[in-house]
């Protein structure tokens, strides 16, 4: 729950994506520069940098959970190889001499184009770095209330919802947490949490006066040590809730720095000499693409990245994270503070597991290789990489994932502006289709953003739409998420306003509305719930401190403070159940 972690969720994966572009296009064309003085290769005037595929300012929180390994553990693993070999065949491309610097050249131009586009904050602020306000701390406020529903259990619930008030020191790693609730328009009670990351305090102001404290670490140990142990035990499970890791999860900048600018430079002499084995022709035919509203003809150029030398690149990445001092730590810490992947069910069970560092980079080196990467980039009129398609296969333990994708920019003001995406990935036999359009439009103030997407397997259909939009003039903001599959379908749709005040750096958004439909094909049922919410954070202006009333050490009380205690909590429950004519 720390900041970054929120700040992540509010900023736009394309803004990442071309970010590290950008960035590494001066790595890389430095290191080139001087490894043709030193080789004397005769290169090009023109060379250029890579390109990634652009998504739109919309994201969608996503936060890693502890599972277990197998077939589950098997699509993280996909997920991470996937995109380490898109990497792989990119940068390998970034290194690489004489006729190859056209395509780089036409990367350059491609990402330079999708990086000019504004985000939202960009545009609702002004400032291109405004989230990073927050990186200290921050003070939120969320309110929710239900206005109508017919979801069973929820048909009584309007005007019934909650307020939550937080203030996060990430700095000082310190929380409090306001939490209150009410029924139908009635008070239900409030629940407050303070912690530092060595104890925790919670207080239930509406039926004790106290803060009833105990340690984060460990608490089944706590609780089976105590008057409460006595009338059953927790299983020896290790229970800690601590709010902030030991570490910073690392930044953008450390990451960048560190694991890639680190690994460039010591890596020189592997890279040139893997680029040396990778093939570069011209295609004889061109390909028609619309860009810009009009069909095309681009010229098409193959890359070839054998076998041999992805896997030396892999070999030398897993060189570099375990030699590198730099690189083990700040990897460390961002395993320690996701908690990647853990398959341990018992401290005697013997499994590989994603939790540390060490066992990730095992299983990689281990587990899977890749086969030949195919590359075939096209190049418009302006120079600008197009199209890119990619063939290849990924050969695991058990499985083997092949890979084939396409991406087009087609935008007509910027590339970026429509984008087309196809994937199939074959997993041992059993192929997944994705097909995506991304659109962005944008009209004086406002910006719609626009992605729409199918994903086929095994004779199963999914459909994705999302729709949204904002007025920069008007504050307004709306849109519409649609999700469908074998006949059924959830949709939400929401509207509202946002206000952006840059001299306190206070950011508000107020949904008047927001509908969730769920339409049940199995049941032919319709269910609903209309709510409205707010949201609103600003930097923390003061330090979060401990409350100063009085705590209770919950777990080292005796027999005689937990009557006193029971007993005040009956007489006020008792007080708030007339109050609320229960």
């Amino acid at each position: 729950m720390n900041d970054e972690t929120n700040r992540q969720n509010h900023e736009s994966t394309e803004k990442s994506i071309n970010k590290i572009n950008e960035g590494e296009a001066v790595k890389i064309e430095e290191f080139i520069d001087k490894k043709k003085k030193n080789t004397e290769i005769n290169v090009e005037s023109n060379s250029e940098v890579k390109s990634n595929s652009d998504v739109t300012d919309n994201t969608f929180n996503g936060n890693l959970q502890q599972k277990k390994l197998g077939k589950r553990n098997k699509k993280a693993i996909i997920a991470i190889v996937s995109t380490v070999v898109i990497l792989i065949a990119l940068v390998s491309i970034f290194v690489i001499n004489n006729p190859k610097a056209k395509v780089i050249k036409a990367f350059k131009a491609t990402s330079e184009e999708l990086s000019s586009r504004k985000t939202f904050f960009e545009q609702a602020t002004g400032e291109k770095e405004f989230l990073k306000v927050y990186d200290k701390g921050l003070s939120q406020e969320i309110e929710m209330n239900v206005i109508s529903s017919n979801i069973k259990g929820l048909e009584e619930a309007h005007n019934s919802g909650f307020k939550c008030t937080s203030a996060i020191d990430s700095e000082n790693k310190k929380a409090l947490i306001g939490l209150s609730a009410k029924y139908q328009g009635k008070e239900m009670g409030s629940f407050n949490v303070y912690t530092d990351n060595k104890k925790m305090m919670i207080k239930l102001p509406s039926i004790h006066s106290s803060w009833f404290a105990f340690d984060c670490e460990n608490i089944q140990d706590q609780y089976n040590s105590s008057i409460f142990g006595q009338q059953g035990i927790l299983p020896n499970d290790e229970i800690t809730l601590r709010m902030f890791g030991d570490d910073d999860i690392p930044t953008y900048d450390e990451l960048k720095k560190v694991l890639v600018e680190g690994y460039l430079k010591s890596h020189e002499d592997d890279l040139l000499e893997i680029s040396k084995n990778i093939t570069f022709k011209k295609l004889d035919k061109s390909k028609e693409i619309m860009v810009n509203g009009e069909n095309q003809k681009c010229k098409g150029y193959d890359v070839l990245i054998p076998k041999t030398e992805v896997n030396k690149f892999l070999s030398s990445i897993y060189d570099y994270i375990e030699n590198d001092e730099e690189a083990r730590s700040i990897l460390n810490r961002y395993f320690k503070n996701i908690k990647v992947v853990s398959a341990v069910e018992n401290k005697n069970e013997s499994s590989d597991s994603f939790n540390n560092l060490e066992k990730f980079i095992t299983c990689l080196k281990n587990d899977f290789n890749v086969n030949d990467i195919s590359l075939k980039v096209y190049i418009d009129k302006k120079g600008r990489a197009v199209g890119i398609d990619m063939d290849t296969t990924l050969n695991m333990k058990e499985d083997t994932l092949k890979i084939n994708s396409s991406i087009e920019y087609k935008g007509k003001d910027n590339i970026g502006d429509d984008i087309d995406i196809s994937m199939v990935l074959d997993e041992s036999g059993i192929p997944t289709n994705v097909d995506m359009n991304l659109k962005r439009v944008d009209e004086g103030f406002s910006t719609e953003n626009i992605l729409s997407g199918k994903v086929t397997r095994a004779g199963e259909i999914v459909n994705i739409d999302c729709n949204t939009k904002y007025d920069t003039e008007s504050k307004k903001v709306n849109g519409k998420f649609k999700f469908g599959t074998n006949g059924s379908e959830m949709s939400l749709d929401y509207n509202g306003k946002y206000e952006c005040n840059k001299e306190n750096q206070y950011l508000k958004f107020d949904f008047d509305k927001i509908n969730i439909n769920m339409n049940k094909n199995t049941s032919n049922t319709n269910e609903y719930i209309t709510f409205d919410l707010s949201y609103g954070r600003m930097p923390l202006s003061v330090p979060v401190e401990e409350p100063k009333e009085e705590k209770i050490d919950i777990f080292k009380i005796d027999e005689n403070k937990l009557m006193q205690i029971y007993l005040e909590i009956e007489q006020n429950s008792n007080n708030l159940k007339r109050t609320l004519s229960l």
